[in-house]
């Protein structure tokens, strides 16, 4: 059988997504049909657009970004890897700071405690500090599961902009800091 013309239309209702088989695994899938409203272009144009800029973000946070930008592109053929992927975004804001910390010769502690001294050294600014503490608590909330949660392909792609926005602001400050 081409697994790559078969469907997912096999939606399982106590899973709340569809079951990969043997037969779909390679099959757009069915959420929303995201498949009929954008074309495989388009969709992964969108998911590549938002780029953290390496002229300023240390390659080791480049990295761990690109696999969670991966999961998100590859949420075409299972829609949960969006969510995998918004998950994977807050743990590399995580490391972003701390990393940012350490080239600061900020003493490190907890994401919280990293992101109040990066705002009173006045190396983030009290909206970002803001968005900061967000990412912290959405990372929080995946770490210790209550439940679960499940994002479409607009809710990811929007997640990830904002971690690039965010990524590149906090490295580009250092820059314009150093100059």
């Amino acid at each position: 059988m081409d697994v790559s013309n078969s469907s997912k239309d096999s939606h399982d209702d106590f899973l709340c997504f569809s079951r990969i088989t043997a037969d779909n695994w390679l099959a757009p899938d069915r959420k929303d049909r995201a498949h009929d409203r954008i074309s495989k272009e388009d969709w992964i144009s969108g998911f590549l657009e938002p780029r953290l800029d390496e002229t300023v973000v240390p390659q080791q946070v480049i990295k761990v970004f690109e696999i969670a930008r991966a999961a998100m592109i590859y949420s075409w053929f299972f829609y949960p890897l969006a969510t995998l992927g918004v998950e994977q975004c807050t743990r590399i804001g995580e490391f972003a700071i701390r990393e940012y910390c350490r080239a600061n010769q900020q003493q490190l502690g907890n994401f919280s405690k990293n992101i109040e001294k990066l705002a009173i050294a006045g190396f983030i600014t009290a909206e970002d500090k803001f968005r900061w503490h967000a990412i912290r608590k959405l990372r929080n909330d995946r770490s210790h599961l209550e439940g679960l949660m499940l994002l479409d392909d607009r809710q990811a792609l929007d997640y990830l902009r904002t971690t690039v926005e965010l990524i590149n602001g906090l490295f580009s400050s250092r820059n314009q800091e150093s100059k």
